[in-house]
């Protein structure tokens, strides 16, 4: 073999990316998903703005910045009453309106009086106030210090609590008419002060016109879901990996988790490059804007391309670190889903809760941290820069962006950056210290020890130690190596490992030889684990060390890991990587290259026969070839040791034959340890057999060697006549083989275990039995080799008897149990109340599972309702605000005097201005025109920017006076520019003694909410975001049920579809009510609080049944929530706002009939009706509603309708058209669910005429057996269906043109167990799915006791136990409960729980595992705890492998349990892939080939029908010179003397024959074996008639060979 290299660095992280990317590649959908976000969206938003200026380019734009006009009449009131006061407003006039303005004038005593009014004046819009100092009541001329203070209503207008804002784009100032009154006003005084000069009124302008970027919220939107989405799928990946164990699986291959981390990195940060790219390309160079001032330009039209792509990759850059944060806290892939979107969510709640204009430096970098509230900073600098004109360039990435900014745009960046950096560091602490299930946590404090910083230093001292490790063999009659001359690829000496005080392996010292495959057995937590997890460096030993390829584990583990693989107990691969890939990543991963990985991939495809599906997806095929793809995975490479964990898990024994091929054909050259609880793998595989037991080794040898030194024995299996005499075959079995008694006595069928020490008088007795079989009566009869399993059992068995807690069979407790089901049957109240209490109870134990992410979700109103108090404290708008130069005080404000004129009063007014205006700011006087001197083509972009960050008014003095302003950033720009220059027409006008002051002093109406409100629009987003995520979390429990079986479980057990649904949905809706309560706290200030919970609970009845029927369509409750959540949020609550808006434009096309329609989705109807409840809250009032027409306005009130007519609103809440919608379609829901069956039975009746023509013809059969058993089943009488516990009759099953069952007919009697076993593919499955009522049947008919499964399928199920082949546990209850729970189903007395929950735990063998939590459970506990629930059926217990991933001796435990069910008249079916249980079970066997029965029968008559051999098995044990000399010698003299015989296997040392039975006596066979055992030099043999096994591979051999000669031509 060529020797692999060893990988650089460089070249492992090259080869985990190409696994990255190629993960990726392989996964259509979420590829498809990438593309569609990434590439789809950024091109929608370049199309929405295309659009909307589109829409825009068609209206008039007026660029004339001209006062509001006030709609029709105006009263103006004032305070104090005084007759000159009054005279003076009177005056006012608005020459504007050419007299089409009525104006009306009070007054009002004083400042508190006027208040009173205004607030409380709420019906007229028209209503102004102006007030005067108190103490001008009496007056007679008007003071040179004129004051006064506008009163509008806070409501509409103004921010008087802050100066600068970059963020408002209203003309507020214009549009209230608050500048015109200011202005007629201020023109009043002067003239009433200077009545022989004509005053000047002066004309406003605006100075910039205001910018907007079009599509800003796309902009932001479509960032998010571009960054989260491929964040999603990293943390998801990464997650599942850390879950399968294939993080680890890596590390052991030498794979360091910062190598990992990196692959990741890049892999991520390739993918954000194309698609920063992409988007930087569409967004800042494709010319199509079309509205001006953008015309011709893209999209950004400013900024730099490269300055923004730099802005994504920083962006990309944290988002992925984040999602590495976010992943090092995930243990499970599920979970990961659920948490990255909020977490997000949360991120971005830092920028809504602060105020943009206020933030201040620390407040910034604060917001800085968090990733979705920096990416939005950072756009909405962009978007600042992009409105002044320059756009983001890299010569002011660190300038900030506007006058009163605190943060830079390259600032937000670098804090970024920096925070990501921290986020890895956290990361890779948090893997350390968390490292997940299958990794080795290190102590909190690791970073501080000398070994974390000191790490060569820390080696140099172990090194220098002496390495001296005690060997101890034990009992040299326990441990027989027998390894002279041969090479150890592995030595272990003296391994320990504890766990606190537990011991868990003990001073473990063995060795491992090439060319060998080590088998290591013990019970589940006899250490085999440990031991691999140690050998492979995953954990460190306590003490002791191992040698692997020469190098020591302790001192040497990485250069040992480089010498082994590790083919795991699951098949676990990377996802979206196909067959040939996962050989070619492992190949190319130990070190092959070039041709040698192509050589290496086409040799395993080969074996593997997956040349046709080498680029399929390695999860897509079957168990089967998973298995021994996962083995070749774990070979190639020319790995040097193998370490296999219980690889045939699972597998039917055609598939669990190839895979041992493969192994024995891999074993040269390679040092090899398989641990598996299958005794026959381990005689056929093992070199050498290690047993352990309580982490200690018990023995070691080879098979031969074993079964020498132990008591192990063959099985004599009879099959009796009708006249059998049993006693009289016993006493002749005792003659040759003494003291010997049947060990079973069941059907037609007795068996004795005959000791291996008696081998020699086997010829004399089989003589003996076929000379007296017919005076015996005796049918048949077979002989099964001693097993490995005896001797496991003498020294590898778990303690089963002390765990069991002191219960035992007594027949106190069959009375009692009797007694119980007696109750059962007869009590239907108090066994509907039990369920309720068990489905109750079920209910409360998950949410208390799920206690810590329920409360998040339950605090995330109530927090964001404080913050917003907060803000609202710091932003409330009720102040008086005088609107004087002086607050802007600085040499960064500039202002622009134009003197156009030298003559008096202009030359006057214009010092005056200037010398007003420079005693607070900079003052420029400029010979130019305004526009001309701030407008493009002056200078530089940079000049013109800077002028415009600072300009706060200009005024261009002439015959006409001109004055301008702006609206941001400065917000009071308008009235103060305009003060400024009546100021100064004052001091020239009227003296230099003259000033006006005004004030803007805006007033709350008493019953409205506070200025500071959130909208309706983003109230109602907010609320239907929080519903959407609530209602979302409801579907993991249902849908965890439905994928892993529970729910079935649940109706086996007597609970039937009202009672399942409804347990679900009242502790749900009660859940719902608390989540409604918190998000009521958060906006009861908008509504109603006793009328919006009505509304929120009303949506909750709807909602809840309406996720169960949508969660009922997933398989993954991760994918479940984020999907639900999505199509809640997107339909139910954007699209439903976006009706809300614009449903007029919809209403007027023939799509309005999609209302109706989407009126049916309950979130989507509530979106409408919490709409409905905060408009309530401001517009309805007593007199709301008109009386007249009352019948006629209620028909408007249509779906869709009713925000747009108010009144629709102010009806009584039980009467809007939504609360009807969503109770009538929630009580719809809920009877969908309840009825599922009913509708499944409908179902049947429709197929039962679909098909019955097409399947009236009697499926063949050319068994006899199989044929009279359809015929008897086909005349049974109703009576004669309830005699039997199940009856199949021609029972049929079609996927599409697919037919998967096919007329198949059967029956188990009580007291029976039937045995359906079949390989992968022929029905079996499919036949245990539609007994249970998991599927339907296409055609045929099923009964349970009587019960069709068809027309009652609830009472059918009632009497059937179900343990399915995957484990179906509540994981968030322990054992205790979970027998609790389901015995209260079944109609246990609850006094009774208790004890029987504790007989059946210690009935199974888990009684000392009963109060932990099943997800702590080992495979075989969890296996076992199935079982115990299956037990509990009433008359059917169906088990579908229960004893897989059981260790021997718990497996007989668990059979012996069966037994006595069985023996009790419970019938039990079994479908199992080990032969030797059902050989221990089962009375009756069916098995299946293509869909249909080849075979029925009991175990002795399919044997005594399809036997016609007998089977020779001889090991051979000599040396390797003269091993192929012996074995040939070995194959002339069997071809010699029995010519018809042929050789079945060879496997090394190995021989199987095959020999005709006819006319040969088995008598004659055994002593030509002993006669030749010395010359054959033999060291194991034996003699029997077929095994289940042997039959069922010899079946499949002829269905492999059929199906090849009819693909040939």
């Amino acid at each position: 073999m060529e020797e692999p290299e060893v990988l650089s660095f460089t070249k492992k992280f090259l080869l985990i990316l190409w696994k990255n990317l190629r993960m990726l590649l392989g996964r259509k959908t979420n590829l498809a998903y990438l593309i569609l976000f990434s590439f789809v969206f950024p091109l929608g938003v370049v199309y929405l703005a295309w659009t909307a200026e589109i829409e825009a380019s068609g209206k008039e734009i007026n660029n004339e910045h001209s006062l509001n006009p006030l709609q029709g009449k105006i009263t103006l009131l004032y305070s104090p009453r005084n007759k000159i006061l009054e005279s003076l407003i009177k005056g006012v006039s608005f020459p504007e309106y050419d007299d089409n303005l009525t104006i009306y004038v009070d007054g009002f005593v004083d400042a508190k009086a006027l208040e009173e009014v205004l607030t409380t004046n709420i019906s007229n819009e028209g209503v102004r106030g102006i007030e005067f100092p108190d103490e001008w009541s009496d007056i007679s001329e008007l003071p040179h210090r004129f004051r006064f203070a506008l009163r509008f209503p806070i409501t509409k207008y103004f921010k008087t609590n802050r100066l600068i804002s970059q963020h408002n784009k209203k003309n507020d100032y214009q549009e209230s008419g608050f500048l015109l009154i200011q202005r007629e006003i201020s023109i009043q005084y002067l003239q009433k002060k200077n009545s022989t000069q004509a005053v000047i009124r002066p004309k406003l302008e605006q100075l910039y016109t205001n910018v907007e970027l079009s599509s800003t919220a796309y902009i932001r939107v479509c960032l998010f879901c571009v960054f989260v989405l491929m964040l999603m799928m990293d943390v998801e990946d990464i997650v599942e990996e850390k879950e399968l164990q294939l993080k680890e699986m890596l590390n052991i291959f030498d794979v360091s988790n910062s190598l990992q981390w990196l692959a990741w990195y890049v892999k991520s940060m390739i993918i954000t490059i194309v698609i920063s790219l992409f988007v930087a390309s569409i967004w800042t160079l494709i010319n199509i804007r079309i509205i001006w001032p953008f015309q011709n330009m893209p999209l950004l039209p400013h900024t730099d391309w490269s300055v923004f792509l730099f802005y994504m990759l920083v962006c990309s850059h944290s988002f992925i670190c984040f999602g590495f944060l976010v992943s090092s806290f995930c243990s499970r892939s599920i979970w990961a889903g659920i948490i990255v979107p909020l977490l997000f969510i949360a991120s971005f709640l830092p920028t809504i809760i602060m105020d943009k204009d206020t933030t201040g430096t620390l407040a910034s970098i604060l917001c800085s941290i968090f990733v979705c509230s920096a990416m939005g900073m950072g756009l909405d600098r962009i978007v600042i820069w992009e409105e002044a004109g320059l756009g983001l360039q890299w010569s002011n990435l660190f300038k900030t962006s506007w006058l009163n900014d605190s943060i830079s745009v390259g600032a937000i960046l670098l804090i970024m950056l920096l925070v990501s950096l921290i986020s890895v560091l956290i990361c890779l602490y948090i893997e350390q210290v968390r490292p997940g299930e299958f990794g080795t946590p290190q102590p909190w404090s690791f970073p501080c020890t000398k070994r974390f910083w000191c790490p060569s230093k820390y080696m140099r001292r172990v090194l220098s130690l002496p390495v001296c490790y005690p060997v101890q063999r034990g009992n040299s009659k326990l441990v027989n190596a027998n390894a002279k001359g041969q090479i150890s690829g592995v030595q272990i000496k003296s391994l320990s490992k504890s766990f606190g005080k537990r011991q868990v392996v003990t001073r473990l010292t063995f060795d491992l030889f090439e060319n060998e495959i080590m088998v290591l057995l013990g019970h589940n937590g006899a250490g085999k684990t440990t031991t691999i997890q140690m050998l492979t460096g995953t954990i460190q030993p306590s003490s002791g060390t191992a040698i692997i390829n020469g190098y020591d584990i302790q001192t040497q583990r990485l250069l040992a890991r480089r010498s082994l693989s590790i083919c795991p107990q699951k098949s676990i691969f990377f996802g979206g990587l196909s067959a040939a890939s996962h050989l070619r990543f492992y190949s190319r991963l130990r070190g092959l290259k070039g041709a040698a990985v192509k050589q290496e991939v086409d040799k395993y495809l080969q074996k593997l026969s997956l040349q046709e599906k080498a680029n399929s997806s390695a999860r897509s095929l079957s168990g089967g070839t998973q298995r021994r793809l996962a083995l070749a995975c774990a070979l190639c490479g020319n790995v040097k040791v193998v370490f296999c964990d219980e690889p045939s898990s699972g597998l039917d024994p055609s598939s669990r034959l190839e895979l041992w091929k493969l192994m024995l054909d891999e074993k040269q050259g390679r040092t090899i340890l398989l641990t598996t609880h299958q005794m026959d793998e381990g005689e056929v595989l093992a070199d050498r057999i290690a047993i352990i037991s309580d982490g200690r080794l018990r023995c070691l040898g080879t098979l031969a060697s074993l079964k020498k030194q132990y008591e192990t024995s063959y099985l004599l299996t009879c099959e009796k006549g009708p006249r059998c005499d049993v006693p009289r075959l016993t006493q002749l079995i005792a003659e040759h083989v003494p003291h010997t008694r049947p060990q079973s006595n069941i059907g037609s069928d007795v068996s004795y275990r005959l000791p291996h020490r008696f081998l020699r008088s086997f010829g004399s007795l089989f003589n003996d039995l076929e000379q007296q079989k017919e005076q015996l009566d005796v049918v048949g009869f077979g002989l099964s080799s001693a097993s490995l399993a005896e001797i496991f059992m003498s020294h590898g068995a778990e303690d089963l008897g002390s765990g069991g807690g002191g219960r035992t069979s007594g027949g106190g407790l069959d009375e009692q149990r009797q007694r119980q089901a007696q109750r059962r049957r007869d009590n239907c109240c108090l066994r509907c109340l039990g369920q309720w209490e068990a489905m109750l109870l079920k209910k409360i134990l998950y949410i208390y599972d799920k206690k810590w992410m329920l409360l998040v979700i339950l605090l995330l109103p109530l927090v964001i309702y404080l913050l917003s108090i907060i803000r609202r404290q710091s932003s409330s708008n009720m102040k008086r605000l005088p609107l004087t130069l002086a607050d802007y005080k600085s040499d960064d404000v500039l202002v622009l005097l134009q003197p156009k004129s030298d003559a008096r009063p202009m030359r006057d007014i214009s010092n005056a201005y200037q010398e007003l205006a420079q005693q607070h700011c900079t003052v420029e006087r400029i010979s130019q025109n305004v526009g001309d001197y701030i407008g493009p083509g002056q200078e530089t972009p940079e000049r013109i920017y800077e002028i415009k960050r600072s300009l706060i008014a200009a005024v261009t003095v002439d015959q006409e006076m001109i004055v301008w302003s702006r609206n941001d950033p400065f917000l009071h720009s308008a009235p103060l520019s305009l003060n400024l220059a009546f100021n100064a027409m004052a001091k020239a006008v009227v003296g230099p003694e003259a000033s006006i002051e005004v004030t803007n002093a805006p007033f709350k109406f008493s019953d409205k909410v506070d200025g500071a409100t959130i909208s309706t629009i983003a109230l109602t987003i907010a609320v239907s975001i929080y519903l959407s995520i609530v209602l979302a979390i409801f579907a993991i429990l249902v849908v965890q049920e439905k994928v892993t079986q529970i729910r079935m479980q649940q109706q086996m057990s007597g609970v039937n579809m009202v009672t399942y649904w409804l347990t679900h949905y009242i502790p749900d809706l009660v859940l719902y009510f608390v989540f409604s309560l918190a998000l009521l706290v958060a906006v009861h200030e908008s509504c109603h609080p006793g009328e919006m919970l009505l509304i929120l609970m009303i949506i909750g009845v709807a909602a809840l049944p309406f996720t169960y029927i949508i969660a009922c369509l997933f398989r993954s409750p991760g994918r479940a929530v984020v999907i639900i959540s999505t199509i809640h949020n997107l339909i139910g609550g954007l699209f439903a706002v976006i009706m809300v808006i614009w449903y007029q434009r919809v209403y007027e096309t023939e799509f309005r009939w999609m209302i109706y329609v989407f009126y049916l989705y309950p979130v989507f109807t509530g979106t409408f009706a919490v709409v409905n409840g905060f408009t309530r809250f401001e517009q309805c009032h007593a007199d709301s509603i008109p009386v007249e027409n009352l019948d006629k306005l209620r028909l408007n009130c249509t779906p869709g309708l009713t925000p747009v007519h108010y009144y629709c609103n102010c009806f009584d809440i039980l009467d809007w058209v939504e609360v009807k919608y969503l109770l009538v379609s929630g009580i719809i829901y809920l009877l969908m669910l309840f009825f599922a069956n009913y509708i499944t039975t409908v179902w049947y009746g429709l197929k039962y005429i679909l098909f019955c023509l097409c399947l009236k013809k009697k499926p063949a059969s050319d068994d006899e057996d199989v044929v009279a058993a359809a015929e008897r089943i086909s005349k049974m009488s109703t009576e004669d269906r309830k005699k039997h516990a199940l009856v199949l009759k021609r029972v049929s099953k079609r996927f599409c043109c697919v037919s998967a069952v096919r007329g198949i007919s059967f029956t188990v009697k009580p007291g029976e167990c039937f045995g359906l076993l079949g390989a992968n593919g022929a029905g079996k499955t499919t036949t245990f799915k539609m007994i249970v009522g998991e599927i339907s049947s296409t055609m045929g008919s099923i009964h349970v006791r009587g019960y069709s499964l068809k027309w009652s399928p609830t009472a059918a199920r009632k009497q059937i136990g179900y343990c399915p082949q995957h484990d179906t546990l509540f994981d968030f209850c322990t054992g205790r409960q979970t027998l609790r729970i389901f015995l209260l189903l079944r109609g246990t007395p609850r006094n009774l729980v208790t004890e029987a929950s504790e007989k059946l735990a210690s009935d199974y063998g888990f009684f000392k595992h009963l109060d932990n939590k099943v997800k702590d459970y080992s495979g075989g506990t969890k296996r076992k705890l199935n079982a115990a629930v299956a037990g509990e059926g009433s008359s059917l217990i169906c088990l579908d492998e229960p004893s897989s991933g059981v260790d021997p001796a718990s497996r007989r435990h668990v059979w012996n349990v069966l037994s006595s069910l069985r023996d009790s008249g419970k019938a039990v079916l079994l479908s199992s892939h080990s032969m030797e249980e059902v050989e221990a079970l089962c009375t009756q066997l069916a098995i299946m080939v293509d869909g249909k029965i080849h075979c029925l029968g009991s175990q002795q008559r399919i044997k005594n029908k399809l036997a016609q051999v007998l089977v020779l098995k001889l090991v051979v044990e000599t040396s390797p010179e003269s091993t192929a000399h012996t074995l040939q010698k070995i194959k002339n003299q069997m071809n010699s003397d029995y010519p018809n015989s042929w050789l079945e296997e060879e496997f090394g040392g190995r021989l199987t024959y095959h020999i005709p039975t006819d006319k040969l006596r088995w008598s004659r066979v055994f002593l030509y074996i002993e006669k030749n055992q010395s010359s054959w030099k033999v060291a194991d043999y034996s003699l029997a008639q077929p095994s289940l096994e042997d039959l069922f591979l010899d079946i499949t051999k002829k269905k492999s060979k059929k199906k090849n000669q009819s693909r040939q031509p």
